[in-house]
């Protein structure tokens, strides 16, 4: 996988967890878990929210290539910001 491609997850779990909380987040955990050798040439990325608390956002993604094969699985944890 390309580093491009972790950073594209990295930002749409940030600008989720912003959204969901409705203030900023700071990251505190990315899980990533490749689930195929295939390199995305155009990867779609889908991002859920798991759960959220009053300081927390919990957030699972995945990462499909353009013929639509499941390559990536990532879960995510950020603080709200006070």
């Amino acid at each position: 996988m390309r580093p491009d491609w972790f950073a594209a997850l990295d930002a749409a779990l940030g600008a989720a967890s912003a959204s969901a909380a409705g203030a900023p987040t700071a990251l505190v955990s990315l899980t990533l878990q490749p689930l195929t050798q295939n390199t995305p040439g155009d990867p779609r990325i889908e991002v859920r929210l798991t759960r959220a608390t009053r300081t927390l956002v919990f957030l699972a993604a995945d990462m499909f290539d353009s013929a639509g094969v499941h390559c990536l699985a990532a879960s995510s944890i950020y603080k709200v910001a006070p």
